[in-house]
């Protein structure tokens, strides 16, 4: 439970100190037009447990992530708060999103073969590696001792940034993102947890209709919570 505090203290921090970054902040509007991944999947390789920290402004899950696993590239529409817990991912945004690298550098990352903005990863990913690209450079700025960076999807176009342990992301609402476990070994575990809003959340419902159709996914629900709350996705993915 105090570990689950420190780290919603950080991303509370974190918003606050959005309030006070206008300059960072800046350019909202959405640029150009956006892909999305409608093919994938969240039912392969991620499993996804609601946990009791909430309060009635906001829920907490746990993510986990088999190796290779991916969340697809769509738009949310609701403002989330990550924060690594294990592991390294690519990440990459086609919207303005915050992150905070713990005061290190971050890298931003080239995939070859590549993933087009909007594409499926399973679709040619053998041999996948995610190497640093020091000719793109995110901004970041240093505000009340604490330093942010700006994912600009002008900057970035089909590069994504590396989330290491510690990271802290703040998606504004409507954001358009993707995900991917990319720990180096290529078979280990990483995970996630996700601050969401109390109600009208509905992250683990874009795939909910098509639940019943795939024999590889089994709705679980957890002890002490809402029914349908609580998601075990076996796996089936590789984006890496």
């Amino acid at each position: 439970m105090q570990r689950i505090a420190r780290a919603f203290a950080v991303t509370l921090s974190l918003i606050a100190l959005l309030g006070l970054a206008p300059g960072i902040l800046a350019k909202q509007e959405q640029q150009g037009p956006i892909f999305e991944d409608d093919e994938s999947s969240f039912s392969e390789g991620i499993t996804v447990t609601p946990l009791d920290e909430g309060s009635d402004q906001f829920q907490v899950f746990n993510v986990d992530f088999d190796a290779g696993a991916y969340i697809p590239e769509r738009t949310y529409p609701e403002s989330m708060v990550i924060k690594i817990q294990s592991g390294t991912f690519a990440f990459r945004v086609q919207s303005e999103v915050i992150v905070d690298p713990q005061g290190e550098d971050l890298v931003v990352l080239e995939a070859d073969p590549a993933i087009p903005l909007g594409s499926n990863p399973d679709d040619n990913h053998l041999n996948r590696v995610f190497t640093p690209n020091p000719t793109v450079v995110p901004l970041c700025q240093g505000i009340q001792g604490q330093e942010l960076c700006l994912l600009d999807p002008d900057v970035l176009g089909e590069n994504l940034v590396e989330l290491k342990t510690g990271y802290a992301v703040y998606l504004p609402d409507n954001s358009t993102c993707f995900i991917c476990n990319s720990t180096l070994t290529g078979d280990e575990t990483a995970s996630l947890l996700v601050w969401a809003p109390s109600s009208g959340f509905s992250w683990h419902d874009l795939d909910a209709a098509n639940l019943s159709s795939r024999p590889r996914t089994m709705l679980v629900e957890d002890p002490g919570l809402q029914p349908t709350r609580g998601w075990m996705f076996n796996p089936g993915t590789n984006c890496k």
